[in-house]
């Protein structure tokens, strides 16, 4: 339809050789008529590379997660790249099959938020097998990965401290799954923040979140917090 090679056709799709403006314009109006793709199949076969990166994530664990998908995206496609997603359900077993799926299609690199029980499952797993990976918003310790997310240990600290000085003493706090490895946890586990943060005052219940489970942790802060008020000594009139 354009009148050229399959070899100059491949040129102008993949920048990989100078081509005279016209024939350029023949080809990529050929393509915009014809709706021609490529196959990317075949060029990751050339080139050893699919031009893709895995997200591995949990879709229902937080609403926030959907604005970091767009984020990525956003920014995967000016470079060029497709993401090919699955999610977790924040799971073990679920995030291990979709990250290995993930791997079968030979993805170029995987951003994953990992799983409670990642650090000791696929974390391991992941760095023996030498993929490019990124960690995203959960963060982790003694594991040699790129990671990208909050700073959660000054955050808190000056939270607790801002209702501190406004007289308030017993503070509930809604948090994340047992056993992921975020800043939070680790200010609330270690014993010297822990003591630091009683000066100021007194965490009286921490609950899980999830988006099903959030009233029931909400309940469970104020049934903590009214047994700590009962418990507490009463003045005698």
């Amino acid at each position: 339809m354009a009148g050229v090679s399959i070899t100059t056709v491949s040129h102008v799709v993949n920048s990989t050789r100078a081509v005279a403006p016209e024939t350029k314009f023949r080809v990529l109006d050929a393509i915009e008529r014809t709706g021609y793709t490529g196959d990317a199949i075949a060029r990751s076969l050339v080139t050893g590379g699919t031009r893709s990166l895995g997200v591995a994530i949990s879709l229902v664990a937080n609403p926030y997660f959907a604005d970091l998908i767009q984020a990525i995206e956003h920014e995967t496609a000016k470079s060029g790249y497709t993401l090919v997603l699955t999610d977790t359900h924040d799971e073990a077993a679920a995030e291990q099959h979709a990250v290995r799926a993930l791997r079968s299609r030979r993805v170029d690199g995987l951003i994953l938020t990992p799983s409670p029980r990642a650090a000791g499952t696929l974390l391991p797993e992941l760095k023996q097998l030498g993929i490019p990976i990124v960690l995203v918003d959960r963060l982790t310790v003694g594991q040699d990965f790129d990671q990208v997310g909050p700073e959660n240990v000054h955050a808190t600290s000056a939270l607790v401290q801002h209702l501190a000085e406004r007289g308030h003493r017993r503070i509930g706090m809604v948090s994340g799954a047992e056993g992921l490895a975020t800043a939070i946890h680790g200010l609330l586990h270690d014993p010297e923040k822990r003591r630091r943060l009683a000066e100021k005052a007194r965490v009286v219940a921490r609950t899980e979140y999830s988006p099903q489970a959030y009233r029931r942790s909400l309940g469970r802060l104020y049934a903590q917090a009214i047994e700590d008020r009962v418990a507490e000594p009463q003045p005698i009139a």
